[in-house]
């Protein structure tokens, strides 16, 4: 297994269920769950949503000009990495490097 995976299950067994459930309120609160449903589906870890909605034309879609992150850096601060494999796979960009989404991470982590 290599350093970044090696991480990304380090930094998910870390992640409290609080930050996922804040997370997920504010998701609902801005209607961004039904905005935003490829970002949503990734922060929750839904890969069978991902593979219905993915396609090239969202796949690297940004969540609103305040966060500009994709799908992608969703999947991975959640410790989505099937997730974020089916977005690549769909189209979306690899991402060089790697911060998690401010507010909702309990660690810094980078990618080697």
């Amino acid at each position: 297994m290599d350093a970044a995976y090696q991480t990304l299950e380090l930094w998910q067994s870390q992640i409290e269920p609080t930050v996922n459930q804040s997370a997920d309120q504010m998701f609902k609160s801005k209607n961004w769950d039904a905005m935003f449903p490829l970002h949503y589906a990734a922060m929750k870890g839904d890969i069978e949503a991902i593979k219905n909605m993915c396609n090239p034309s969202n796949a690297d879609q940004p969540l609103t000009p305040f966060f500009g992150s994709p799908a992608t850096q969703w999947a991975l601060s959640f410790g989505h990495l099937i997730c974020y494999g089916e977005l690549v796979k769909c189209g979306a960009s690899v991402l060089e490097d790697f911060k998690p989404i401010i507010g909702f991470a309990t660690k810094d982590v980078t990618i080697a």
